[in-house]
């Protein structure tokens, strides 16, 4: 009878392990890189895309290729990476890979695209090449900081002519970057108008990386204007994002000291490519990859774009130097501090209920006498 028992408590043991595996691997995700089409000479944009999520706030994932048949370009969000810090090592990538790395401030857990790898393909590119996809379980994890485990597969960039069907769970909107991006692969000096050839070539790109079928730009003169739009946002996003706001104000003012004029708007006009470069300069001190807007856009359009930098530094620096900023960065920089002050709230809270508790009783004796 007793080892009936202990065998039965065994099996029961078996059972709950059993469960426990199951559930555990019902929570595992699975990320792939989507199969496209593309021709030798082009551009091709791949999705990394994930299904069955369960809920992650950071990954590292390894994207590994041939080096031989393709050049990596960019690498853009997914609709799932939209928010939080997402970075990658495409401007270091060695060994034919690049790493991607994202996480975010709270859990995410739809499924769709993570991101969407660029790539120029070389001409003598041909037959099939294989993405393989790997991740890093250190840097892989949710909102608890538990382990997430990703079941990763390749994809496969098909240069035969066959046609893959390649279905995304997800589609966005087209962001500044992205045109920057799609117009830039297609056509070198972005300044040209360019043909209706060149449009749909963008529009393919822009669909690829988005996911919407729906054509972007619908007449190739609004190529141009859209495209200088987005340059200055994303020139503006991008050195905010990195250099510190009162900085930016303090090299752009040193910039229009040096023409001798008092205000952007004042500066000569044989003075502002002068203006652009010393701005370019004091910029790439901080942030040695910042673009050349010179390269792609209008000298007018350029000092455009330092103008509405200034704006946006100075509305920064102010917001930063609110007294609810500092009062707020004061406790982000003691945090020890939020502990004694909710630890004196609730002492204080404590003292209350037991002084509305003390009057309480008081009142309930002094109705008993009488």
């Amino acid at each position: 009878m007793k080892y009936k028992k202990i065998f039965a408590l065994i099996i029961s043991l078996v059972l709950i392990w059993s469960i426990s595996i199951t559930g555990f691997a019902a929570k595992e995700a699975t990320v792939y890189a989507s199969d496209v089409n593309a021709k030798p000479g082009e551009a091709v944009f791949i999705p990394i895309q994930v299904k069955n999520n369960p809920g992650i706030m950071g990954f590292r994932i390894t994207v590994c290729y041939d080096s031989k048949v393709l050049i990596p370009r960019a690498v853009t969000k997914g609709l799932v990476t939209e928010c939080g810090m997402f970075e990658s090592s495409i401007g270091s990538s060695e060994n034919s890979s690049i790493d991607i790395v994202w996480n975010n401030t709270e859990e995410i857990k739809k499924d769709g695209t993570l991101a969407v790898i660029g790539f120029s393909c070389l001409g003598k590119a041909k037959g099939q090449i294989n993405i393989e996809l790997s991740y890093t379980q250190k840097d892989t994890f949710n909102e608890k900081y538990e382990d997430v485990v990703f079941e990763c597969k390749g994809g496969i960039i098909d240069f035969s002519g066959e046609t893959i069907t390649n279905e995304r769970t997800d589609k966005r909107e087209v962001t500044p970057e992205d045109i920057v991006l799609a117009v830039e692969t297609v056509q070198g000096d972005p300044q040209i108008t360019p043909t209706k050839a060149v449009m749909d070539s963008v529009n393919s790109l822009l669909s690829q990386i988005t996911g919407n079928p729906e054509p972007y730009f619908s007449s190739p003169e609004e190529i141009a204007p859209a495209y200088i739009e987005s340059a200055k946002e994303t020139f503006i996003k991008d050195v905010l994002n990195t250099v510190e706001p009162e900085r930016v104000a303090t090299i752009i003012q040193n910039a229009i000291e040096l023409t001798g004029a008092d205000s952007i708007e004042s500066i000569p006009e044989d003075r502002k490519v002068d203006f652009v470069n010393n701005v370019e300069s004091g910029l790439k001190e901080e942030l040695p990859d910042v673009k050349d807007l010179s390269d792609y856009i209008s000298q007018d359009d350029e000092v455009i774009a330092v103008s509405g930098l200034l704006e946006k530094a100075n509305e920064e620096t102010a917001k930063s130097n609110s007294p609810l900023a500092k009062f707020l960065g004061f406790f982000s920089q003691n945090p020890s501090l939020w502990i004694i002050c909710i630890a004196g709230a609730i002492i204080i809270l404590l003292l209350i209920a037991l002084v509305v508790h003390g009057k309480s009783r008081r009142k309930k004796h002094s109705n008993k006498k009488k």
